[in-house]
Parts: C-alpha cells; sequence; structure tokens
C-alpha cells in the first residue's frame, strides 16, 4: 500500500480547524491517510476513528500507521449511524466525512 502525504488536502482544510486541543471524528477511515494527516498538521488533542474495517489488514494497518499518535485517537469499528449515538451534540469541533464515494451511499 502507497503511503501518501494528504498535506495539501488537510493544508485547505487549515482555515477551518483553527484553535487548540481541537476534538474531531473522521468517518470512513480506510488505512488512516487522511487521519495521518489531520494528526500531523493540526493541533487535535483527540481524533475519534470510525470505519467498519471489514478488512482487518486495514485496521491494522491503521492502527500502526497512527502508532506515534496513539494517545490521541480513539478507534471505534462499526458503522457511522450506529456510533454516533455513543456522542452527545455539538461534542465535536470537527467532522470529517470520508465515508464511501459511490451514488448510493452519498
Amino acid at each position: 500500500m502507497k503511503i501518501s502525504d494528504y498535506a495539501p488536502r488537510t493544508g485547505a482544510m487549515d482555515f477551518y480547524l483553527r484553535g487548540t486541543r481541537l476534538k474531531g471524528v473522521e468517518v470512513g477511515v480506510d488505512a488512516g491517510a487522511h487521519a495521518e494527516s489531520l494528526l500531523r498538521y493540526s493541533d487535535i488533542e483527540t481524533l475519534y476513528l470510525i470505519d467498519i474495517w471489514d478488512k482487518e489488514y486495514y485496521r491494522g494497518y491503521c492502527a500502526g500507521r497512527l502508532a506515534r499518535w496513539q494517545h490521541k485517537i480513539v478507534m471505534m469499528p462499526g458503522d457511522s449511524i450506529t456510533l454516533s449515538a455513543a456522542f452527545q451534540s455539538r461534542f465535536f469541533d470537527f467532522i470529517y466525512l470520508d465515508q464511501m464515494h459511490d451514488y448510493e451511499t452519498v
């Protein structure tokens, strides 16, 4: 799997991710490329990662890729609708949606 740097994409989000000690969630994490960039280029206190991770390989790869930020991440395997019930309204400073990109899902 190619290790990518999503800095340009995350850099564009920099305008919106102002502030310190942000609490956010990425929905649709896959192998963690965007999460890595968010953690690297933003002042995130806690990043919740929600994905079904139907292939254990991707979940393991993601955990390994983000190991240096393990104190800042909370990996939550499962579907986003079910897991959203675990959070109160306005819990997050930002929500990054990166789920499936097909017409029906969106």
